[in-house]
């Protein structure tokens, strides 16, 4: 076993057993040989890396992430691990753009067979491993789960059964294939409820639904109301670009004074749909802000305007609850486990006319659009502030490590 892997899960005609590297005829195999040379080598640098940063956990959590490069420190999933209480003890791993990460990702790599593999990714999930291997009462929790799904196969399945791996994707963006890795996970979180009997199925046991969380006391409601009336439109991933030109110059040709604050990363600009809007006088488009300049501009809007072609949870509709901005999006994905139709009213995808009707319905009424602004702040702090998530995270933890 090598790292708490088989050997026998790199070598298809013989076992690793160094120094030596023979078939069963005596003959030396140079590609043998050459598999053993890398996985000394993948031993010792990742050793090197490691044996300094390795803690003996006794009741722990060990956190693995990527990073969403537009993402600030008060977005996302992982300030998850922000909120950890303070007598708990946690490791954080994550990709780092070190030449001996890069080295040693490449080395394993080729020691799993991995393929063409993100170098860093793989360097982070060796360490993850080597952590938990360090600590067998620690649990690990892989936060965006897809990014290492195929290849948390090679992982010994002592460890599996300690790692929680949270979901993120709706059911509509899984191929056959990679929903067949699923049924090696052993504990799930997803963060909405819609797909749940989707998950069930492929991994062979429920997952956890537990909602994702938003930083209510960096988000937050404008103390003064905004002097003109501003649609913030922010995200490329699932949106329905198509249904939001429509409605953006729909509303444009039938509302004088109207303005559009569109977040949208500039590569994604040249989308034929995105491009029409560039036309339009009352567009003004951003990219690369701060968390005070994010926070500003949700303050500065009146409404999120947010048509989508599917969703699990949406780091955008979160915020905006969080910063009491009435809502309009579509009725799809797990849009209702955080407020559609309860807190804020949806409109079926592809409604343009329910789309419009409904933007207008708050710019014609300010009670309305207050009214609905004060419900979102609440849900979001009633369920949705991170400190409450966190908690939720912790009570599941506990129940992981019991079994």
């Amino acid at each position: 076993m090598v790292d708490g892997t088989p050997a026998s899960a790199f070598s298809n005609d013989c076992v690793l057993q160094a120094p030596t590297a023979f078939c069963s005829s005596g003959t030396i195999s140079i590609a043998l040989m050459r598999r053993a040379v890398i996985a000394l080598c993948a031993d010792r640098l990742g050793n090197s890396l490691t044996n300094q940063a390795c803690r003996v956990f006794v009741n722990a959590t060990v956190y693995l992430h990527t990073s969403i490069p537009w993402f600030g420190v008060h977005s996302g999933y992982e300030c998850l691990t922000s909120y950890v209480p303070g007598d708990a003890e946690c490791a954080i791993v994550s990709p780092t753009g070190h030449l001996r990460d890069r080295v040693l990702g490449k080395l394993i790599s080729i020691r799993r067979r991995y393929g063409n593999a993100p170098q860093t990714a793989i360097a982070a999930l060796w360490r993850f491993e080597r952590e938990l291997a360090s600590s067998p009462r620690a649990i690990g929790h892989i936060l965006y789960g897809e990014d290492f799904l195929r290849f948390l196969p090679r992982v010994a399945k002592e460890i599996m059964s300690r790692i929680v791996v949270t979901l993120h994707h709706p059911r509509g963006q899984w191929t056959d294939r990679q929903a067949r890795l699923l049924g090696g996970i052993s504990n799930a979180i997803v963060l909405w409820s819609r797909d749940v009997d989707f998950f069930t199925d492929r991994l062979g046991r429920t997952p956890t639904v537990i909602l994702h969380g938003v930083d209510t006391t960096f988000f937050r409601p404008a103390t003064d109301v905004p002097q003109r009336f501003r649609i913030l439109y922010s995200g490329v991933y699932l949106r329905n670009i198509s249904m939001l030109r429509s409605v953006i110059e729909r509303l444009h040709s039938r509302i004088d004074g109207l303005h559009f604050d569109l977040l949208v990363p500039k590569y994604f600009r040249m989308l034929p749909d995105l491009q029409a809007l560039d036309r339009l006088r009352n567009v003004t488009w951003h990219t690369g802000l701060s968390d005070e300049q994010l926070r500003s501009l949700y303050q500065a809007s009146s409404l999120l305007l947010l048509p989508l072609r599917d969703s699990g949870a949406n780091t955008a509709i979160v915020e905006a609850l969080a910063s009491g901005l009435p809502i309009v999006t579509t009725d799809v994905g797990g849009i209702r486990d955080y407020g559609g139709n309860a807190v804020f009213p949806l409109v079926a995808d592809n409604d343009i006319d329910g789309m419009v009707k409904l933007v207008e319905s708050y710019v014609d009424s300010a009670n309305i659009r207050n009214q609905v602004g004060r419900a979102c702040r609440c849900f979001a702090e009633k369920n949705l502030a991170w400190p409450l998530i966190a908690k939720r995270h912790m009570d599941f933890y506990g129940k992981t490590q019991a079994t």
